[in-house]
């Protein structure tokens, strides 16, 4: 039982590494949005037109959402092998609860994103992440 432990919790840190990869995409994408905005702003020459940017806009959010619900997947599943093996909880309870409110947040913003999307870039949703 040991060893399956081991190997749940080997699946679980990979899972980890693979969604924190994501969020440094994610952040690239919400850098090149920003960017697009700053010269939208100045009336600069930009890479993509408005509607490509707020498509862009729109998936990486959805990707964000994706990514937090991972986290409090492995967080739920972390808490639950925690309290089979009757340890402690209390630090961990704290994070599941705080990837509750990411999930939320998450999905929060992207309502906002998704109700704004016939204007230009959302200028009111800030942070990018």
């Amino acid at each position: 039982m040991k060893n399956s432990s081991n190997i749940n919790l080997v699946s679980l840190l990979t899972l980890q590494e693979y969604a924190s990869f994501g969020y440094i995409i994610a952040s690239i994408v919400a850098i090149m949005l920003a960017e697009h905005r700053k010269k939208m702003i100045t009336n600069q020459k930009t890479i993509m037109n408005t509607k490509e940017a707020n498509y862009l806009n729109i998936f990486n959010h959805v990707g964000i959402l994706i990514l937090t619900l991972t986290f409090l997947y492995v967080n739920q599943i972390t808490l639950k092998n925690v309290e089979d093996n009757n340890e402690n909880t209390s630090l961990l309870s704290l994070q599941y609860d705080a990837s509750i409110l990411n999930v939320l947040a998450a999905i929060l913003v992207l309502y906002v994103i998704l109700n704004s999307s016939n204007n230009k870039i959302s200028n009111i949703e800030n942070p990018e992440l």
